[in-house]
């Protein structure tokens, strides 16, 4: 009993640990010098990702990795903007989806297993072994997985004199109005 305990208690705390264990950086202030962002601009209309070289009041000059020399977006003709507020790991995902994954293959391995002889009133408890030995192997896969994949968190900054954007909040998505004088 207490190894079963084990096998279903073990798995669903690595997935705990590992949704806490993710950087979470907070977004700043405005751009400086340095900073890793994404613009688009009407000279710039797919978006390019660079870093500021200087941020003025009427340009903005970014070094693009594919050129040698900075450009100046001219600040009137940036439309989108957002700064990059660091690289996080997926963990805590891989492990949630290896999982699921996992258990539902250990169940499926046991329907699968008893074919048409059927199990005679235990094919539960097998499932439900063979579950969760699965959950717990694919979310210790999951977790590795998720480690190893990183991606960019990107924080919206407000351009331009009125700006709208969607913003998540508590039940869906809101609407954030913004307006510099």
């Amino acid at each position: 009993m207490k190894k079963r305990a084990l096998v279903i208690v073990l798995p669903l705390l690595l997935m705990g640990a590992a949704l806490f264990a993710d950087d979470q950086p907070q977004a700043g202030s405005p751009l400086k010098p340095g900073d890793r962002i994404r613009v688009w601009a009407s000279t710039i209309p797919t978006g390019a990702v660079g870093e500021v070289v200087a941020a003025e009041p009427d340009v903005l000059r970014i070094q693009l990795p594919d050129r040698p020399e900075p450009i100046d977006v001219p600040v009137t003709a940036v439309t989108r903007l957002q700064r990059s507020l660091g690289t996080r790991r997926n963990t805590g995902k891989g492990a949630l989806i290896g999982g699921l994954v996992g258990a539902a293959a250990g169940a499926a391995f046991v329907a699968v297993a008893s074919g048409s002889e059927g199990c005679e009133g235990s094919c539960g408890g097998w499932a439900l072994i063979f579950g969760a030995l699965g959950g717990g192997a694919g979310a210790i896969v999951g977790t590795g997985v998720g480690a190893l994949q990183k991606t960019d968190r990107w924080e919206t900054m407000p351009v331009g004199r009125v700006g709208v954007r969607v913003v998540p909040v508590r039940q869906g998505a809101g609407v954030a109005l913004s307006v510099r004088f």
